[in-house]
């Protein structure tokens, strides 16, 4: 969340700035595999279930994290590194070189140099941003399948910079941009895989026709020219639009009487057999009920467990359910059970993982009526998400339902009172 937040402060500030990336963690390893911080979770569910000791859960924890740097995966960090690069805030590589690496001093060095021509020049963050460079920042984000938080942090970045855009802006765009890689959690392969095969400015070059390429940049280079000094070094990692992994962008959104202002998932990294899935619901007040429910063994497979009240204002504040996606996909629930929340994910999350369901619980969204042995619908095809539970049915629990009152005190209970919509972003404006 770093990262959006110091480009948000760079629009608003507007005084000649570069954004320079911490750069990506090397890669872990356990056993001759490479292991990142989202396997590393994962092998907490292992482990529970019997499969691996907790002497080899030990030692992958001591190896997942050689080294400084954003962990070596397409999580929220990595995804925002790489926007920024794709909206030119940020020199050429950036999102993708090695934290404390000889090419990142490097880079940190011609940021030291560029900047004093941004200053002799006057040129400005909102000289070089339109509301053009935030459609490209989610066509990028799309294309590379990257993390659900996008679909907050870019419509909370484009305000701070004047521009209007919300959950509507990916829905519109996520038919048309296709995936043109995957990285961990949606492949085996990390962010040093990426760098290598050419990083950001080779996603450019595959994405050419469906981005604007005319964007003025920090480097003082357009995208366009940037995308045809790509060293495009593996087209089977990074692929051109002719040969994608899916035609379909690595975010959807989805609708229906259970999310009618919209849900959001990663189906870049779901299964394409989860992407129709029905079953029970096993319904949860919170994460930490719905994780003691899977240890305890008391979830079966079929089932979709339904977490409520951790929205914006549920929450209050919107927490990752990290725990309770680890522990699903470390048992083997995950390709068996289905998660539907009003919460949002980890961009390290895979599987049939549907989050900011809208309107949250606490606003009396549908999410607030469904009981367990309720049957939940998902169509990742159809973008649906659905409740068949009869509207007359439905009718006469709302009737009955008073909102889940949580203790809010301080700046949290501050920023409820204000009733913040995923779907914009979740702003406290």
């Amino acid at each position: 969340k770093i990262t959006p937040g110091m480009l948000m402060a760079m629009t608003r500030v507007n005084i000649p700035s570069i954004a320079v990336a911490v750069g990506v963690m090397a890669d872990g390893e356990f056993k001759g595999e490479k292991i990142t911080t989202s396997l590393m979770r994962e092998c907490i569910g292992r482990c529970q279930a019997g499969k691996i000791t907790e002497e080899e859960l030990a030692e992958i924890e001591m190896g997942a994290c050689p080294s400084l740097g954003s962990c070596s995966m397409l999580g929220t960090a990595n995804t925002m590194n790489s926007v920024a690069e794709a909206m030119g805030l940020t020199l050429p590589l950036s999102a993708t070189t090695l934290a404390g690496s000889p090419d990142k001093l490097k880079e940190a060095r011609e940021a030291g140099e560029r900047i004093v021509g941004l200053v002799k020049e006057d040129l400005k963050p909102l000289d070089l941003l339109s509301e053009e460079s935030y459609r490209n920042a989610i066509r990028l984000c799309l294309g590379i399948g990257g993390s659900t938080n996008a679909v907050l942090h870019i419509p909370a970045m484009a305000a701070a910079a004047g521009f209007s855009m919300g959950i509507g802006t990916f829905e519109e765009l996520g038919d048309k941009i296709p995936i043109v890689l995957k990285v961990n959690p949606s492949s085996p392969k990390t962010m040093t895989d990426f760098h290598k095969a050419g990083g950001v400015p080779a996603v450019l070059a595959s994405l050419k026709d469906l981005l604007a390429m005319d964007m003025p940049t920090v480097s003082g280079r357009t995208l366009s020219e940037i995308a045809d000094a790509a060293a495009w070094n593996d087209k089977d990692l990074i692929r051109p639009i002719s040969s994608a992994y899916s035609p379909k962008g690595g975010i959807t959104i989805l609708h229906g009487n259970l999310a009618p202002l919209g849900a959001v998932v990663k189906a870049s990294a779901m299964p394409k057999e989860m992407w129709n899935f029905k079953g029970p619901a096993a319904v949860f007040d919170g994460m930490d009920e719905a994780v003691k429910a899977v240890e305890a063994g008391l979830v079966k497979p079929g089932t979709v467990i339904v977490i409520r009240y951790e929205g914006p204002v549920g929450g209050p504040g919107m927490r990752e359910m990290q725990m309770i996606t680890a522990i699903l996909s470390g048992s083997g629930l995950s390709s068996s059970t289905a998660l539907v929340t009003d919460g949002r994910f980890s961009g390290s999350t895979r599987g049939p993982c549907i989050g900011h369901v809208a309107p949250e619980a606490a606003k009396g969204g549908p999410i607030a009526l469904v009981r367990d042995g309720d049957i939940v619908s998902i169509d990742i095809d159809n973008n649906s998400l659905g409740l068949e539970v009869a509207e007359e049915e439905l009718a006469a629990r709302r009737k009955a339902w008073s909102p889940k009152v949580q203790n809010r005190k301080g700046i949290l209970g501050l920023y409820a009172s204000l009733a913040p919509d995923t779907s914009s972003g979740a702003l406290w404006e």
